[in-house]
């Protein structure tokens, strides 16, 4: 189910880095869920989740459907992985995710010359008071490259951009574009 998919990638439980105020963000118990929140959450309505659980459960397209613990260290050897998800099912998102940041899609922005790149933008009104604030946003890209064989997962999240621009695909992709060609 969609819920045990979220578990499996680790939303609702904190990150495991080892940092302090690591957020856990908001995944509530299966049995609560009300029928209409299975849609909602699809496009984010009704969970909640830390940009480093979002790049997190990228990492899972990135890698075939395995996921591997988050660490901030580099390290001769992983540790094991852990599947969440068929291979054949992280292709399938994997090659969307290509179609997004191509011509016509949401983020042509974070096109790397030389480079297939996957990835999705992220538009969310800001909620202030618990209540979603009309001309307050968060946008958000969350990427990876090659497409082809992912060697790194980047998210980026802009709070509240200025400018008049606010669309993922317009003011995030191109901060992780400029990051991802650096690295």
């Amino acid at each position: 189910s969609m819920w045990e998919m979220f578990r499996d990638v680790g939303f609702g439980a904190a990150p495991g880095l080892g940092f302090p105020g690591e957020a856990a963000g908001k995944l509530r118990p299966y049995r609560n869920w009300r029928p209409i929140e299975q849609a909602t959450m699809s496009y984010g309505h009704g969970i909640s989740v830390s940009l480093v659980q979002l790049a997190r459960a990228y990492s899972v397209f990135a890698r075939d459907g395995e996921l591997v613990p988050l660490s901030m260290l580099r390290v001769d050897m992983p540790p094991p992985a852990r599947r969440v998800m068929a291979r054949r099912t992280a292709g399938a998102v994997r090659a969307m995710l290509e179609m997004a940041v191509n011509r016509g899609g949401t983020a042509p922005r974070a096109q790397i010359m030389g480079y297939r790149v996957a990835g999705k933008t992220g538009t969310a009104h800001k909620q202030e008071n618990g209540v979603y604030a009309a001309d307050k946003y968060v946008s958000s890209f969350v990427g990876f490259a090659p497409a082809s064989h992912p060697r790194l997962v980047i998210a980026v999240m802009i709070d509240e951009p200025s400018a008049g621009r606010y669309y993922g695909g317009t003011v995030a992709a191109p901060v992780f574009a400029q990051g991802m060609a650096g690295a």
